[in-house]
């Protein structure tokens, strides 16, 4: 007898629940019982455009297409995939076509950097601490953030906004920016921070969701005095475009600068929704305000990227609770021993990773290296393959130990093991 009580939190949440009772469950259909090999007949290369070349080939595997695994069945988007590109077919054979192998273009990145948490942290005020938002009328439709309270805090944000645009103490790690839209360090998003909250008692909002907004270096900000005398900051939130002359064959630059940057800084310029987060008073003895509110800065980077090594994954993914059961009773609760057990016991073979408070469990079919032993020829590559046991990696999980699988030199196979290749 399994009684089952839901109290919403309010009265108009609404309920659905789906039982069903199995007679078995099957924990080694193919997806656990099946070899996977590389097709050796599939693999072919090709030479692209933009300096990218390809090696693509077929793997034998497990045919799920039809979703009658009890795995796929009775498990919640459970997470089967393979590395880059991956379609499970009707004739059994996991299509792998592998991600171009690049040589000698140039790229972009977008790291950021930011500061320790310890060097931005919420702290009260006995003033009321105001912040607002406004627009332009200009027909740029800009956003005017706007601060109003003690001195301390004006001088605190007034400080952080000029040392960071100017690169200088705290912030030197950030770098300055460039006032020129031609140069890639004219492309970068400063994100400041306001508490979120407006309640006094939640430790002035270091652990809770703090608003973010992002500013771009050039954008014109003043302090003063009202006429109140209470202090003030004003920052007109300049919005940028991308002006670089970037194409399709430099890997990631548009795409990271828009991205990354512009988008984050035009968003929260004109955009509506930060409204809600910077229009908020926190009033006296509990204003809140950051030391340090310019937490980060997301930028863009350029060079050369040379990459002739690339790897095809195929896992299949777990929680370590998934098919856990632990029924509990009473007020308080209490497990209930005799009724929980372990539906398919998982966790004593793939890789373990933390997740929150749990373990990830990823169950490994095939993981292969790719390289080209020789960029600017096709005729040379190599396939290593990392022995899969008790479906982990071999070396897993700090590091991968690999067998030569296949040799293709000089525009023939030279070495195919049949450990890995077949067909």
């Amino acid at each position: 007898n399994i009684i089952i009580k839901i109290t919403p939190l309010s009265t108009d949440t609404n309920w659905k629940l789906y039982m069903s009772c199995l007679d078995d469950y099957n924990c080694n259909d193919c997806l656990r019982t099946q070899n996977y090999k590389i097709i050796g007949s599939t693999i072919s290369r090709q030479t692209l455009t933009c300096n990218k070349v390809s090696v693509t080939f077929q793997i034998s595997g497990c045919n799920l297409s039809d979703q009658s695994s009890d795995f796929l069945l009775y498990n919640q988007n459970p997470s089967i995939y393979s590395s880059y590109q991956n379609v499970i077919s009707d004739t059994g054979l996991i299509q792998r076509n592998f991600s171009e192998l690049y040589h000698s273009n140039f790229s972009c990145g977008a790291p950021g950097y930011g500061l320790p948490s310890s060097s931005s942290l919420c702290m009260f005020d006995n003033t009321t601490t105001k912040y607002y938002k406004s627009y332009l009328t200009d027909g740029t439709n800009r956003g005017v953030f706007g601060f109003t309270g003690s001195s301390n805090f004006i001088s605190t944000y007034y400080n952080s906004i000029r040392n960071s645009f100017l690169g200088l103490s705290p912030y030197s790690s950030l770098f300055s920016g460039s006032s020129d839209p031609y140069t890639i360090t004219y492309y970068r998003a400063f994100k400041m921070k306001i508490p979120s909250t407006s309640v006094g008692n939640e430790n002035c909002g270091d652990n809770n969701t703090f608003v973010s907004i992002y500013l771009h270096h050039t954008s014109p900000y003043v302090s003063g005095t009202t006429g109140s005398g209470d202090y003030f900051l004003s920052v007109t939130a300049n919005t940028i475009s991308n002006l670089l002359s970037y194409t399709n064959c430099d890997l990631y630059c548009n795409s990271f600068i828009d991205s990354n940057v512009i988008n984050l800084v035009n968003n929260s310029s004109t955009g509506l929704t930060p409204s809600y987060g910077t229009r908020r008073d926190f009033n006296s003895p509990y204003g809140m305000y950051y030391t340090n509110p310019i937490t980060d800065v997301f930028t863009v980077t350029t060079g050369n990227t040379t990459n002739t090594t690339g790897f095809a994954l195929g896992l299949f993914r777990t929680s370590d609770w998934t098919f856990n059961t632990y029924p509990f009773s009473g007020n308080p609760s209490t497990i209930i021993p005799s009724l929980s057990g372990v539906t398919c016991d998982y966790f004593t073979t793939g890789v373990k990773e933390n997740q929150l408070n749990s373990f990830l469990i990823s169950q490994y079919k095939y993981y292969y290296k790719i390289e080209l032993t020789n960029p600017l020829n096709l005729n040379d590559f190599d396939i290593w393959a990392s022995p899969i046991n008790n479906f982990s990696y071999s070396g897993a999980p700090s590091t991968t130990f690999y067998d030569l699988a296949y040799r293709y030199s000089g525009g023939n196979v030279t070495y195919s093991s049949s450990t890995y290749i077949i067909g």
